[in-house]
């Protein structure tokens, strides 16, 4: 018998789209003897994974517990092995497939998927209401596309700046106003005076569109992400979808 650490792992935000890194889960630490799957240590990047370990070890307890209170059920130094079979845990991870998650194909994600890429400001959902929201201010010299909205004036970094946070699924607050706060900072690299405070019109445009329609992209994002996650969890473990 030999000392492993079953543990969960969490996908780390990083500012550039990468193949996923796998951290120490933050929870409760399993600390036990027994075997791995294949003398592996199971890592989850999903929630749901990190559930089906913890009830894995959570069934182990209850097993120790009862036979603790039998005398002569236990063998050698007394404690049980603590035993992962490949079956149950994949069939376990398996039933906790999110809604809607295609068990052929993975959506790409930032921090998943090295393929996975941004579209800017492009159109859909809050970008159409931006657009709406602008053109009826009737803003001198906008040019009516999204990504640079006025000549000189480039706001494509943010909004793919804007597109990985949502991915990442980081407060949706947070990334509405780390959104403002680029945008802003773009207008005051490329304008002047009176161009200054029309950009910034702009900028209250985009902002009020993603605060008020912005809630869908958010959750479609989630719902792409917790799928990525249970995808990567099934491979890294060795289940097969």
């Amino acid at each position: 018998m030999k000392n492993v650490m079953l543990f969960c792992a969490a996908l780390l935000a990083t500012a550039e789209p990468a193949v996923a890194e796998l951290s120490p889960w933050q929870g409760e630490p399993m600390d036990v003897e027994g075997d791995m799957i294949d003398g592996r240590s199971i890592v989850c990047a999903g929630a749901g994974c990190a559930m089906v370990l913890d009830s894995l070890y959570r069934e182990y307890l209850q097993d120790l517990a009862l036979l603790g209170s039998q005398p002569g059920l236990l063998e050698g130094d007394g404690q049980p092995a603590f035993l992962v079979e490949r079956s149950d845990f994949c069939e376990r991870l398996e039933d906790r497939r999110p809604a809607g998650c295609s068990r052929s194909s993975a959506p790409p994600v930032p921090g998943i998927d090295p393929t996975w890429r941004p579209n800017g400001c492009g159109v859909g959902g809050w970008k159409d209401a931006a657009l709406a929201i602008v053109a009826n201010l009737g803003l001198r010299h906008f040019t009516g596309d999204l990504d640079a909205p006025f000549p000189g004036v480039s706001f494509l970094s943010a909004c793919n700046a804007h597109d990985r946070c949502y991915g990442y699924q980081i407060s949706k607050i947070a990334c509405d106003g780390t959104f403002r706060l680029a945008m802003i900072s773009a207008c005051d690299q490329s304008t002047l005076g009176d161009a200054r405070e029309i950009c910034y019109g702009s900028v209250s445009a985009y902002h009020v569109a993603v605060l008020n329609y912005g809630d869908s992209a958010y959750e479609e994002a989630g719902e792409d992400l917790a799928c990525a996650r249970w995808h990567l969890d099934m491979s890294v473990n060795g289940c097969t979808t």
